[in-house]
């Protein structure tokens, strides 16, 4: 996707813009998404009173927690490759329904794709894998969450 000056919009703010789009239309306030997506994903469900689960990364995960809940608790599920399934079309990930979300954002909000993605706060990401033992998870945790504390370093 791209704005309107052909510039790229990253895939990693296609679920929150989406979540942007669903999350007032609906009762239905879970954001389903794995470990590896942007906190704006937060950010926009906090907004609109929604709650984010995250899952282990890769597409099947994601379908799979939507399948553990019922359509009337899940908004949006999907992942940073901008991949995304909408709560009424179950299991399915339709590019068509996402373009359509956005277009309908742009419409009624009266904005233009760059303005809609400028006005969100910006986070860094970096992505990668590391190896460790299970035994560490818990101690790692602690350290980052001190080290990170702030979110933003």
């Amino acid at each position: 996707m791209a704005t309107e000056q052909g510039q790229p919009v990253s895939e990693e703010v296609m679920l929150p813009l989406l979540a942007d789009y669903y999350l007032p239309r609906t009762e239905a306030k879970l954001v389903i998404t794995n470990l590896s997506t942007t906190a704006l994903v937060e950010e926009i469900a906090r907004q609109h009173g929604g709650q984010v689960i995250r899952v282990p990364v890769g597409r099947p995960a994601a379908a799979d927690a939507l399948a553990t809940y019922s359509a009337d608790q899940v908004a949006i599920a999907g992942e940073g490759t901008g991949a995304v399934m909408m709560s009424r079309f179950r299991f399915a990930y339709d590019g068509i329904a996402s373009m359509l979300g956005v277009l309908t954002l742009m419409r009624e909000r009266g904005q233009k794709l760059s303005e809609i993605v400028g006005g969100y706060p910006r986070y860094s990401i970096l992505k990668g894998e590391i190896p460790l033992e299970n035994q560490r998870i818990p101690s790692l945790l602690i350290e980052l969450r001190k080290r990170y504390s702030d979110g933003r370093h």
